[in-house]
């Protein structure tokens, strides 16, 4: 079964980014502070989970 997740990312200027994964039903997977390296956002999208 696919499972779409959205991502949100609110951009910090002089601090970390604001991230949250939601599932498309609804409701919030996880909500983290990350810094704009590949390696942070690399675990953003672990944590969201497989493409289509």
């Amino acid at each position: 079964m696919n499972h779409r997740r959205l991502v949100g990312i609110n951009l910090g200027i002089a601090s970390a980014h604001t991230v949250r994964i939601l599932d498309v039903r609804g409701p919030t997977m996880a909500t983290r502070k990350r810094w704009p390296t590949a390696q942070s956002l690399a675990e953003v999208e672990g944590t969201a989970g497989p493409g289509p």
